[in-house]
This record gives structure tokens, C-alpha cells and sequence, in this order.
């Protein structure tokens, strides 16, 4: 059996294709264990998505027995975060560059404009019918808001420019409390997840990503060099601390402010304190605690 992509509803078994419906659209699905709202088997199942406010979305009905599916997106992520069996394998896709290359949207819109990153996302789930949704932006957005040196391509991701915000650590106590609220770039992201909570409801998971954990923020203000020979000096450690506090403060400010959008979750990443990078004594000093600082404020 084969399958596509089409404006109808097509399921093949036996290179026999089932009644369609032209009303709908569909997504065609291979379910290699059959169909799990009917009792047909090794069949090529279609995931229907019905038309809201002029969107398709998914609505998980079983296009060979019509019966709709007992989860929704939120329902299906929500069941497997609570350690309850979902009706099938849910899916959430990490694809903002993707969502918006198929939408038409340059990086130096979507960073900009809240309503075009909600509509790239929104056409990725009616193109593929995948049941949460992380809003993320760059790696470089909140670093960008607390005043580190930042470059904006025009077709690719911000990134920090490497220079970062202090030369020493010692520079630390000079810095002024983070203030998120005056950024562009951390308000576009917030319209934007709220604007996709507000279309989707609890339809489809909104999961709403922070950018930054401490540790790698610290490296981004510090500048990621500076900061890797920083750690190795024990003379530098107190005051490495008191970046990682200062820092620490900046992220839970971001997740508070992205929590209030009623995203579903929130979530932040620490590629700079992968093991690739530090050792798991330097991890456990100076970015776990942060880590579990940060949760605990979520």
C-alpha cells in the first residue's frame, strides 16, 4: 500500500480504496497495528480534519469506521504526562523553521510579527495533523532581552553574536534587574502563544518555550568563551553565582510571563550545559541547581 497526501478522505487496504468524502480533508496514515476505533487491521487509516473559523483542524476520526477518535491532541499529550495510555502515540513537533519555510515566512517576519509565527503553526497542524505545538522563536531571544549582542539574519534563526554582555565577572554587581517587559522580541513571542492557545483551546497541546535555562544564559551575557575559562578558576566561582542568580531571574520572569498566556506548558533548553561541554561536577554546581530553580518557579 501506498499513501498521500489528497483532499479526500482515502484509505487503502488491499489496494482497494474505501468510500471518500469530499466534505473533508485528510492526512493519510499508515497505523501498521490497524485501526484503534475499529476492527479493521493493517489498514491505511486517515486522520479527517474538519473546517473551524475558516482552519482546517484535526479532529481524529477513523475514515473506515467514521467513528471519531476518543483524544484530542491536548487530551492525547495530557494522558502520557500523567502516565495514563493514550488511543495512539501522540505527536509534537520541534519544526518553527520548517512551519515557517512551508508558510512563506521569512525569519525577520515571524521574529516580528506575532500573527504570522501563530499562522505557520496553524498550517502545520492542518497540513500534518500532529497534536501539540512548540512556539519557539530562536535560542537567542531572551538573551537579546537583557542586553547581549545579538545578530537577525533575514532568513535564519537570531543568534548571539559571541561578544556578550559583561568582559569580566566582576561586572556582575553593576547589572540592573531584567526587565522583559520593555523587549519586542519577548512580547511578540508571548502574542503569539496566545494567540495559538486562544484559536486551538484544548484542541491541540500549546507548549511554550523560554528560550534559555541559566547556565546557558550565563554563558551568553558572559559570552561563551569567557565563561568556560571563568569556571575554571575556583577564584571565580561566588561571583559566577551571582550571575547564574541574576540570570536565574530573567528566565523565571520569562516563564511567569509565558505561563500567563495559558500555554498548556512551558519549557526552556540548556544546550550550554550539555555533557559535551562541561563535566558533570561543573553541571552539578552550576547549572542543575539553576535548572531546578527555574522549575520550581514554573
Amino acid at each position: 500500500d501506498t499513501t498521500s497526501f489528497s483532499p479526500l478522505v482515502s484509505v487503502r487496504r488491499r489496494g482497494l480504496p474505501a468510500r471518500a468524502n469530499p466534505a473533508v480533508h485528510s492526512i493519510s496514515r499508515r497505523v501498521i497495528s490497524g485501526c484503534r476505533f475499529c476492527t479493521v487491521q493493517n489498514d491505511v487509516i486517515s486522520i479527517v480534519q474538519t473546517d473551524l473559523i475558516g482552519h482546517n483542524r484535526a479532529a481524529g476520526y477513523c475514515a473506515r469506521s467514521g467513528r471519531k477518535a476518543k483524544m484530542n491532541g491536548y487530551q492525547r499529550i495530557a494522558a502520557v504526562l500523567g502516565g495514563r495510555p493514550p488511543d495512539r502515540v501522540p505527536v509534537m513537533l520541534h519544526n518553527f523553521l520548517m512551519a515557517a519555510r512551508e508558510a512563506g515566512v521569512s525569519m525577520r517576519e515571524y521574529r516580528r510579527n506575532p500573527r504570522a509565527i501563530a499562522r505557520c503553526f496553524i498550517e502545520s497542524v492542518e497540513r500534518y495533523g500532529y497534536d501539540g505545538i512548540v512556539v519557539d522563536v530562536d535560542t537567542a531571544t531572551l538573551a537579546g532581552a537583557v542586553g547581549v549582542p545579538v545578530d537577525y539574519p533575514d532568513d535564519a534563526p537570531a543568534r548571539c553574536s559571541g561578544e556578550g554582555k559583561i568582559g569580566s565577572l566582576q561586572e556582575v554587581a553593576d547589572l540592573a534587574p531584567p526587565n522583559l517587559l520593555k523587549d519586542a522580541g519577548i512580547e511578540t513571542w508571548l502574542e503569539a502563544t496566545a494567540i495559538l492557545k486562544r484559536h486551538f483551546g484544548d484542541e491541540v497541546y500549546i507548549r511554550g518555550n523560554c528560550d534559555q535555562a541559566p547556565y546557558s544564559l550565563a554563558a551568553s551575557v558572559r559570552s561563551p568563551e569567557g565563561w568556560m575559562m571563568d569556571l575554571m578558576d575556583e577564584a571565580n566561582h561566588e561571583s559566577a553565582h551571582k550571575l547564574l542568580s541574576w540570570c536565574s531571574g530573567a528566565v523565571s520572569e520569562f516563564i511567569g510571563l509565558m505561563a500567563a498566556t495559558g500555554a498548556h506548558m512551558v519549557s526552556n533548553g540548556d544546550s550550554w550545559g550539555s555533557p559535551d561541554l562541561v563535566s558533570p561536577r561543573l553541571y552539578r554546581e552550576f547549572a542543575l541547581p539553576y535548572e531546578k530553580s527555574v522549575v520550581s518557579a514554573a
